[in-house]
């Protein structure tokens, strides 16, 4: 039986485990001093999170009997927070080791 709350659940398991896959690849990718100049290792924590992310999500509301209008708003919205607070923390790590963003 699945219960009412089940789309929101889905999003936030998603969204934790899409944090946690970008901040230990991030973790990786700093400590081994991967993004070398002109390469593109700093981005990819961000793509492994959303990539996690997404296939979470499409397992775990592929058969959801929610609205399809509340499955795209929830998704949406713990995409937003996935990329804010994933990006922030990621951001937090390579300052730890060297590689700080000046904006």
């Amino acid at each position: 039986m699945e219960s009412r709350n089940s789309v929101p659940i889905g999003a936030a398991v998603a969204t934790v485990l899409g944090v946690t896959a970008g901040l230990a690849s991030a973790w990786v990718i700093y400590s081994f001093h991967l993004p070398n100049g002109g390469n593109y290792w700093g981005l990819a924590p961000t793509a492994i999170s959303v990539l996690v992310y997404v296939a979470i999500v499409a397992l775990r509301l592929s058969n959801a009997k929610a609205p399809i209008w509340q499955v795209v708003v929830t998704v949406i919205a713990g995409l937003v927070v996935l990329m804010t607070v994933g990006s922030i923390l990621t951001i937090m790590i390579g300052c730890r080791y060297g590689a700080c963003i000046n904006l």
